[in-house]
């Protein structure tokens, strides 16, 4: 997967606890003449609202004040000292009750990850957790994917946190301390470690009175996680538990088995490559989307495993690279929209889902929108799953890849390509680079072909050594780009988009979705595997081939932020960034929206400065910008305490700057 990763002026909700979980999380997703189900002083779920706008009814800072923002206080969650040790910052901010309830990733010489209760109008310490981890979870988290944790869920007096070795904890919410009745100890296993499973989102919670009748979850306060890894040679799931016992209710595998609906898209083999839905992928990478009203969660779903070679997992390969739709009451499939059939550049869902209402000629249409890797924004009918801008299916290339034993790589011969605009390019055109032409093959071109020998143990340390050298971090194996094998086609979208995990956010009030996304062209090659890796290595992960960023060509890596208008499928505007956006954002009532910038220092080549900006949402202009420490890859929250308004965000480690750091930062107006 993937992300990713949505006017009642400044209302403080004054409930009990309880009573804040059955309205202050809302459902989001209704008409901009009812703003009440949106986040106002609180912001008490990952996505500001159980629908993921990410849109706030606060209004105080405007647009005529903004360029009076400042940083009211910041938090280091690490000393500057051990901050170089940190996994990614990618946190959302809760607050609820005057506290802010944050995470960070731990440290890689330590088996922690670590959750926080602060003062929300000082950032002073009111607790600190240290969540024990396993060695081999925190291993797998760090030297894979140089673990994130992206927050908490709050309810019933409780803080929940998901942790990279496949477990979810619940915390009292004023001390900290785990809550013995939960699962063993405060932890629930959610997945298997030593099976590639790790979770990086944050889990959602959901209220008994919110899930519908007739279900084995009717009735019980609910805590929805996915296991993430696609890579990891998984089979991806997504369960449901009871928040008050931790008991698992349901399970929901998105690879189907063999007599399951969606089955006959996945082959059956013999031999070294049996079985390969066990294999699968299809990870739940972020959280979802919940619609109370239909009863129904949304979720993206992560690429099919091998990602690159898909030779032996011929078919459509339900339900990897889809959006999933889930009864939220029983766990049953109610539709799904795969937006790339058997997709071999892991063009996976990525990011959280968002829900909205489009009011047109008269009519309503309740929809789900995901941004994609492919630089779509797919705006389906979240009923029915049925594209609202046609999406028709269109014949792409072939692919001349066989692999070492002769079996040949069959490609879907179509591809949904949406009508509605695309937010970056497609491909299709040349670029000049050192005055050499350069050609970027379309959308949906097969992956080149690799040189045999390049896949298994010895290409398992390339690939990771590959990543490493992107990320400008020094590899524990050595390889670098030039030793890879050359055979290659450079595509766009990359397998990071396009919309990766950076958080869309809507704004109800002007009907526009606003998406962050990255322009990098990228070298795809598929390269031949005799089996499966299996569990030998601490280093399990099976690509089916590698991509490559050519050093050439990051000069012309940009970034953009777009906002697409969901009645018409159009791009209202569109804002260009230097540097490649993983950054979500939030939006106000005031019509300002908040996002996380980077560009390249001017004055010290190989060097990024790093801001919070924020833009008026309805043209794109930029109203101001706030330097910060470090680099931001996490959305805003916003909030209210004592009728004044605050802004805050992770920053530190992150996959843009590729620096260190371990802060949030808050800000607010000055002189207010």
């Amino acid at each position: 997967m993937k992300n990713s990763e949505r006017i009642i002026l400044q209302i403080l909700c004054v409930f009990s606890f309880i009573g804040f979980l059955a309205s202050c999380s809302g459902g989001g997703g209704g008409s901009s003449n009812d703003l009440s189900a949106y986040a106002s002083s609180t912001w008490t779920t990952y996505g500001g609202d159980l629908a993921n706008t990410r849109f706030s009814s606060l209004a105080q800072i405007d647009k005529t004040n903004v360029k009076n923002l400042q940083v009211a206080w910041t938090f280091n969650t690490q000393p500057s000292a051990a901050a170089s040790n940190l996994g990614y910052m990618q946190g959302n901010p809760i607050v609820y009750d005057n506290k802010m309830f944050i995470t960070d990733p731990g440290l890689t010489n330590e088996f922690t990850q670590n959750v926080f209760a602060l003062n929300a109008k000082t950032g002073d310490l009111i607790w600190r957790k240290a969540i024990p981890l396993s060695a081999r979870g925190t291993m797998l988290g760090y030297f894979l994917h140089l673990a994130a944790n992206r927050g908490v869920a709050i309810g019933n007096g409780r803080v929940y946190v998901s942790t990279v070795d496949a477990s979810t904890w619940a915390l009292d919410i004023n001390t900290g301390d785990p809550i013995t009745s939960f699962g063993t100890n405060g932890k629930v296993s959610v997945g298997d470690v030593s099976q590639g499973h790790f979770i990086s989102a944050a889990p959602i919670y959901v209220p008994a009175s919110k899930v519908p009748s007739g279900g084995i979850a009717s009735g019980k306060d609910i805590i929805l996680t996915g296991i993430a890894g696609s890579e990891h040679e998984m089979r991806g799931f997504f369960k449901a538990f009871d928040a008050t016992t931790g008991q698992q209710l349901w399970t929901f595998n998105t690879v189907p088995g063999p007599t399951d609906f969606g089955g006959n898209t996945w082959p059956t083999l013999t031999g070294n490559f049996a079985n390969p839905y066990l294999r699968g992928g299809a990870a739940v990478w972020m959280n979802p989307s919940y619609d109370a009203d239909t009863g129904i969660i949304y979720m993206g779903t992560g690429n099919p495993n091998p990602d690159l070679d898909g030779t032996h997992r011929e078919g459509d390969n339900l339900f990897a690279s889809s959006v999933l739709a889930l009864n939220i009451k029983d766990g049953t499939r109610a539709w799904h929209y795969q937006m790339v059939h058997h997709d071999l550049w892991d063009y996976d869902a990525a990011g959280p889902p968002v829900l909205f209402d489009i009011v047109k000629n008269g009519s309503t249409t309740k929809a789900v929108g995901m941004a994609g890797k492919t630089g779509w924004f797919y705006i389906l009918d979240r009923l029915t799953g049925i594209p609202v801008f046609p999406c028709p299916e269109s014949p792409v290339p072939n692919s001349d890849f066989i692999n070492s034993d002769g079996k040949r790589e069959v490609v879907s011969p179509t591809q949904p390509k949406c009508s509605s605009d695309n937010f970056v390019p497609q491909g299709g055109r040349n670029i000049w680079v050192n005055n050499e032409r350069k050609y970027i093959f379309p959308i949906f071109t097969p992956p080149g072909s690799g040189k045999s020998g390049t896949e298994g143990p010895n290409y398992i340390t390339t690939a990771i050594s590959t990543f490493f050298d992107f990320l400008n971090i020094p590899s524990p194996f050595g390889t670098t780009f030039s030793q890879l094998p050359s055979d290659t086609k450079l595509i766009e979208p990359s397998a990071q988009g396009g919309a990766d995990w950076a958080a869309t956010s809507y704004s109800p009030l002007l009907n526009l979705a606003f998406i962050g996304a990255s322009v990098m062209p990228m070298k795809f090659t598929a390269a031949a595997s005799a089996a499966p890796i299996g569990n030998a290595s601490i280093f399990k992960v099976q690509l089916g081939g590698y991509w490559t960023f050519p050093n050439e060509l990051v000069p012309q890596e940009s970034g953009s932020l777009s906002a697409m208008d969901v009645r018409t499928g159009k791009i209202e505007w569109q804002v260009n960034t230097s540097y490649p956006n993983y950054t979500g954002s939030c939006v106000t009532a005031s019509n300002i929206l908040f996002i996380g910038e980077t560009e390249n220092d001017p004055n010290n080549a190989g060097s990024t400065i790093s801001y919070f900006s924020a833009f008026d949402a309805t043209n794109g202009t930029r109203l101001n910008r706030v330097r910060i420490p470090s680099a931001t890859s996490a959305p805003c929250t916003t909030y209210s305490i004592d009728g004044k308004q605050y802004v805050a965000v992770a920053t530190g480690a992150s996959v843009i700057a590729k620096g260190s750091g371990s802060s949030y930062t808050v800000f607010t107006l000055s002189g207010n």
